[in-house]
């Protein structure tokens, strides 16, 4: 049962996310619909039981999921009145066909280990999964003192998330509630191909998904439940969708740019550097006349109605508005910091070193051409990369927050070879392909935990998957 209600939460929120494709500038009419569903689903549902705990009603399984269908009611008779129709099948070249060959094995391995074992890494027990419980057990927001613990003013988006799921199962069920976040992750792929399209070329857009694919740490993270990843899909829609706003001033895509920026900062905290940098951009553009003065203040209005009252309830009951937990005294800035691309090879892998050639690459081109996608990717990430190196360069495990970023700037250097290769090109691609298959094989290798377990005793119990992740 709990999975078909898991399910009926998606497809709730495919209604919205249909109008909502169809009024936006991003075209893709086959990928961006299911993306925004997976996105909206568990940001609404968090956001409406934040507000009923906030309105002091108890945060229960019927009262949540009456109001959240109720909202997203009026997405399918908008998405019925426009007529829905079915995408054209896309036609895709073997190379496409064998990239996303690639994807469907590494997202396939994802989905298995978020679905397969419950939730063991120490982040996603002692803050996530800790405060989901005491959600879903006690139908009331986790209270803020001033003697608060640090981690209770973390945004609770994927909290609520989980505490969703362990009513709807009447358990606290880890299954389904590990399998949304991952899904939550691999909408971070489809926002790099979306984003890389638009400021590059197509051919960039299957480079840059195969880059961050390939990164051992986004097939290590994408299903242990923390929230970097999420995040970092949150804001990379969010330039998506702010590409879109500046080249086509469609009020849609305002709208859609605002709320993934307000979701990302009720995802994590660091985001709102992201929210910073995205209402210059909009100022940049009110200022170029790309934007009107009523989309910037829709803009606005949509960020505080998402992010403001968890950061205004912060600073209320605790006289923060988030927490202090950067250990900023344990950041380095030595040069196994600055090139952490290249100098962990085991977080980062070959697509690290692409990546840190890539950055350079992408300074070089902004001060000689002035390339705009250029300027706009890196308006993005290098904020992050420093804020990182000053203050939190002792866990590379925050580059994920802008790797999608840094997966597109190296997927443009790769395409703009690529142009240049001229007749060396079948050499190189066969070379190529041998390589990025070896990578993928290693990465969904990687990617599921415990194999020797699950292959002495594929269908064991839920205790016994206890056991085996308690022991680490």
């Amino acid at each position: 049962m709990i999975w078909l209600i898991v399910a009926s939460v998606y497809i709730a929120a495919l209604g919205w996310a249909y109008w909502l494709s169809q009024h936006s500038a991003v075209e893709a009419p086959l990928l961006l619909p299911p993306t925004l569903a997976i996105v909206i689903a568990p940001g609404i549902l968090s956001l409406v039981m934040f507000w009923i705990g906030l309105a002091r009603i108890p945060i229960q399984f019927a009262t949540i999921y009456a109001l959240y269908l109720l909202l997203m009611a009026p997405g399918w008779y908008l998405a019925w009145r426009h007529g829905i129709t079915w995408p054209a099948r896309p036609q895709l070249s073997p190379l496409q066909a064998w990239a996303l060959l690639l994807m469907v094995g590494i997202s396939s391995a994802i989905l298995f280990n978020a679905a397969y074992f419950p939730f063991h890494r120490p982040d996603a027990l002692g803050i996530y999964e800790l405060y989901a419980n005491r959600i879903a057990d006690r139908r009331t927001l986790v209270p803020i003192t001033r003697q608060f613990q640090l981690y209770q003013l973390y945004p609770q988006l994927m909290s609520m998330t989980y505490a969703f799921v362990y009513q709807a199962a009447e358990w606290h069920n880890p299954y389904p509630a590990r399998l949304m976040t991952a899904l939550l992750n691999l909408t971070g792929l489809s926002a790099t191909f979306l984003l890389a399209r638009q400021v590059h070329s197509t051919t960039a857009a299957w480079i840059a998904v195969l880059l961050l694919a390939l990164t051992p740490d986004f097939g290590t993270w994408a299903s242990a439940g923390y929230v970097d990843l999420p995040m970092a899909a949150y804001y990379t829609l969010c330039a998506v969708f702010t590409w879109a706003a500046l080249h086509h001033g469609r009020t849609t895509d305002v709208a859609l740019a605002a709320l993934m920026i307000g979701l990302a900062a009720w995802v994590k905290n660091a985001a709102l550097l992201g929210c910073l940098l995205f209402f210059t951009i909009l100022l940049w553009g009110l200022i170029r006349r790309k934007l009107a003065l009523k989309q910037v203040l829709l803009a606005s209005g949509l960020v505080a109605i998402v992010a403001l009252p968890w950061y205004a309830r912060n600073l209320i009951l605790s006289g923060q508005l988030i927490p202090d937990t950067v250990w900023a005294d344990d950041a380095q800035q030595t040069l196994s910091e600055i090139f952490v691309l290249v100098t962990r090879p085991q977080n980062y892998g070959l697509p690290g070193v692409v990546m840190l050639i890539s950055v350079w690459w992408g300074g070089w081109q902004l001060l000689r051409t002035q390339h705009s996608g250029v300027f706009f990717v890196l308006w993005w990430s290098v904020p992050y990369y420093v804020l990182w190196l000053f203050f939190a360069s002792y866990d590379p495990r925050f580059i994920l927050l802008f790797l999608p970023f840094l997966s597109i700037l190296g997927a443009m250097l790769c395409a703009t070879l690529w142009q240049q290769a001229g007749n060396r090109r079948q050499p190189i691609l066969a070379v190529m392909m041998v390589l990025v298959t070896v990578l993928a094989v290693q990465v969904m290798w990687g990617s599921v935990e415990f194999k020797r377990d699950i292959l002495q005793n594929p269908l064991m119990s839920h205790e016994e998957k206890l056991d085996i992740v308690n022991r680490e």
